[in-house]
């Protein structure tokens, strides 16, 4: 069953008309959002999903990877279900919840610009605590897009379903270096391979956080988790909301 909302934006996708939704007139972040935005590269959506919503998707990522939440010893058992530190949960009834939650997709509606947006389905994420015997497994600062230049505009989010401290494996960026990269590339010498660039110099920062808060950040940040020295798991969902590809490649032609 396809809810309605979805056909309608598919639909819109096809006329020259975007779906506008009745909430599309209540702003989810303030100008200093934006402006904070505009001049680091990301932020941060409090409360964009609701504690029993987030409690929920949280449940449904322990369930998968058949882990318990008060168990440390069930946080480091094998799993087919892992993938380093992502979980390959798509679809789930409260994942689906939060991937359309109404706050998250206004925030993207204001950072684009333009309400005809299409929702990614992606995965989750579970980071346990390193101990002796268990390091992290996640990678470095990194980009998920390709670096030829000019790099069009692009986002990517993330929803904390846990409360994350800034050594709980929080995801860390770089910030400002969306405003910096095609020149940084550029002068990079030729046979220097910018993923493997070290970042220290920028001052990467962990991006602390509760439970149901979103982060969006610009693609063009280099970013990653962290390792996890807290003691207790980041559990993440990963959520984008993006323009049609043909329309950002007419816009940036």
């Amino acid at each position: 069953h396809i809810a309605p909302g979805i056909i309608d934006q598919c639909n819109s996708l096809f006329s020259s008309k975007s779906i506008i939704g009745k909430d599309s007139s209540s702003p989810v972040l303030t100008e200093d959002d934006l402006a904070f935005w505009d001049e680091k590269g990301y932020v941060i959506v409090q409360q964009a999903v609701s504690s029993h919503d987030c409690a929920a998707g949280r449940k449904a990522v322990l369930e998968y990877l058949e882990m318990d939440e008060d168990d440390e010893a069930s946080w480091y058992k094998e799993s087919k279900n892992m993938q380093g530190i992502m979980v390959p949960l798509y679809r789930n009834v409260f994942i689906d919840r939060n991937r359309n939650a109404t706050k998250i997709k206004k925030a993207f509606e204001q950072i684009w610009n333009r309400s005809d947006l299409i929702v990614t389905t992606d995965k989750c994420g579970f980071n346990p605590p390193e101990k002796p015997g268990f390091s992290y497994r996640g990678t470095g600062l990194h980009w998920d897009v390709s670096l030829a230049t000019p790099i069009p505009f692009g986002t990517q989010g993330l929803l904390y379903l846990t409360d994350t401290a800034a050594n709980q494996g929080a995801l860390t960026v770089v910030p400002g270096f969306h405003k910096i990269l095609d020149r940084w590339l550029q002068e990079l010498p030729e046979n220097k391979d910018p993923r493997s660039a070290s970042f220290l110099e920028y001052q990467p920062q962990p991006i602390a956080a509760n439970a149901g808060d979103f982060i969006i950040w610009n693609h063009k940040l280099p970013h990653g988790a962290s390792p996890n020295r807290a003691d207790k798991p980041r559990i993440v969902q990963y959520i984008n909301w993006y323009a049609p590809l043909d329309t950002v490649q007419r816009e940036w032609v």
